[in-house]
């Protein structure tokens, strides 16, 4: 099981000291999600991650803006239902990876499958402060999931330390973690005891 951390809007310096610390406790993918900065903003932020994360062997991912992927050249891009079409995206970026969300829908999980999404999140496993548009699904969805897809599936949306075990039992691929890094006064021991727990 991997851990896929996934950036909050960037807030000035200590944006990066946070995510410097939790890339040294070896998170395998890191996601630059930000929906109140300016494209001009956003690349420099996403070039600067881009190098943080080469420099740890992180997988670099930028969400939704797939106009900025030729200025970012990141690893991989991350859509959701309201961006890019995943089919254009590989289309378009043949070798690039591309995340996409399928929320609580399995047949969504296998259209994006089937239109070349190398891997899934889904969610919202329970509640969370970082999107406002969300459902909850029951964690044991991943059963059906499993049925349907072979990329990786991940869990996202409100995983802390109380309601982990539920999703480590049923071998999810990954966990997609966001405010339980960042809001964390030591991201880097919040990620190294996060790393026990999953292992």
């Amino acid at each position: 099981m991997i851990i896929y951390g996934i950036t909050p809007d960037y807030g000035g310096s200590g944006f990066f000291e946070k995510t410097e610390r939790i890339l040294m406790a070896g998170i395998e993918i890191l996601q630059y999600r930000d929906k109140t900065a300016s494209d001009q903003t956003f690349i420099e932020n996403a070039k600067k991650l881009k190098e943080m994360c080469r420099n740890h062997g992180t997988v670099f991912y930028i969400d939704d803006r797939v106009h900025l992927y030729d200025e970012i050249q990141s690893d991989g891009v991350h859509v959701g239902k309201d961006d890019v079409d995943v089919s254009l995206v590989r289309e378009k970026y043949h070798d690039v990876l591309i995340g996409a969300s399928s929320y609580c829908d399995p047949e969504l999980a296998l259209k994006l499958e089937r239109k070349g999404a190398n891997y899934i999140a889904f969610g919202s496993m329970y509640p969370t402060q970082t999107k406002k548009d969300y459902s909850l699904c029951a964690p044991e969805i991943i059963r059906v999931v499993r049925k349907k897809v072979r990329i990786p599936i991940y869990a996202i949306g409100g995983i802390n330390f109380q309601n982990i075990s539920k999703i480590v039992d049923l071998r999810y691929d990954g966990i997609a973690v966001s405010s339980l890094l960042y809001s964390s006064e030591d991201p880097y021991s919040t990620t190294m005891q996060l790393r026990s727990v999953i292992l």
